[in-house]
């Protein structure tokens, strides 16, 4: 099972949590505006599926999971919407395939997962 968590941060910023059943989440940005944080949920839910998977920066193009690998080893990866608006962050990975099993949840959860509001 997955789900996006809505929350606010100790700013009064609203921000959401994907989280899946395999014990990966993912955060998003900060957002002063409730609705900038629907529409980045509405992008995730709609189009993940087509986003494509790349490793170098800046992207191309858009929309993009971009993954990152940081020089102690850990990976992680990057979503951007469709104007090439940052939208989440994953956690680290110990290895390329982890993050590569986490972004494959997200294109096939994302769509069906239900929303928590805990503000």
């Amino acid at each position: 099972m997955a789900f996006f968590q809505v929350k606010l941060n100790p700013s009064g910023r609203f921000y959401f949590v994907f989280c899946h059943q395999e014990d990966f989440s993912m955060v998003s940005r900060s957002y002063a505006d409730r609705a900038q944080l629907e529409e980045s949920i509405v992008q995730l839910r709609k189009f993940s599926d087509l986003y494509e998977i790349i490793d170098r920066h800046p992207p191309a193009f858009y929309p993009c999971f971009l993954i990152h690998k940081e020089c102690s080893g850990q990976v992680f990866f990057q979503a951007y919407g469709l104007k090439g608006d940052l939208i989440m962050t994953s956690m680290p990975f110990h290895t390329l395939a982890e993050c590569q099993k986490a972004i494959a949840a997200l294109k096939q959860r994302a769509k069906d997962s239900k929303v928590q509001d805990l503000t």
